[in-house]
């Protein structure tokens, strides 16, 4: 039995390989047929999403969210405003502002677009995804898709803002949560160390 196993003996644990780094949503396609016709949840382990005390987690916020505007089969993507001048190093989402509801302390937002790593000027707002998501069965599908017509997989060749983008274009819908907490980045070795210290700094 596998340490996660005993530590979570209520859920069960299945391992797919990405056999090259062929981006996140590559790697995602990678379960497809774990997932096939469920909505399912997606977090980036290099970012940690603290909450207040006594408040719902970031994920579990975000799959609240997805239950409230599922009737017509949305995806939810977590969003995290940052200064302008950086929003060249992040996928940065456009917004219908007359469609914006506020859920769990947050504010859910639809999404009409995704530019990634624009420059400042060009941006359509100043609102980011973070590593988290509730997709609709369609993403892993489409994600799947594009992945088998590779004839070879290049580094980060599919994203998983591809399938967001063909959700759009399809006239799904796409929502953005804004959640009410902070991200620490910890992509880097220096990123990590000071993560750790805000999280000791917190107790």
């Amino acid at each position: 039995m596998t340490s996660a196993a005993r530590r979570f003996p209520s859920l069960s644990f299945a391992v797919r390989i990405q056999p090259t780094p062929g981006g996140n949503g590559h790697a995602i396609a990678q379960a497809y047929d774990l997932i096939k016709n469920e909505p399912f949840a997606v977090r980036f382990c290099d970012d940690v999403l603290f909450t207040e005390k006594d408040t719902p987690g970031a994920l579990a916020s975000l799959i609240d969210v997805f239950s409230r505007v599922r009737g017509s089969m949305k995806s939810v993507v977590l969003l995290e405003r940052v200064p302008r001048e950086l929003v060249h190093r992040f996928g940065v989402v456009g917004i219908d502002r007359g469609k914006t509801r506020s859920i769990d302390g947050g504010t859910a937002y639809r999404v009409t677009k995704i530019v990634e790593k624009p420059a400042p000027s060009a941006a359509p707002s100043t609102l980011t995804i973070v590593g988290g998501y509730v997709f609709t069965p369609d993403v892993v599908r489409n994600l799947k898709m594009v992945a088998d017509t590779l004839p070879v997989v290049a580094d980060d060749a599919l994203p998983v803002a591809v399938a967001i983008q063909m959700q759009i274009a399809m006239r799904g819908n796409v929502y953005g949560w804004e959640f009410p907490g902070t991200r620490l980045d910890c992509g880097t070795l220096e990123k990590l160390r000071q993560a750790e210290e805000f999280l000791a700094s917190t107790g």
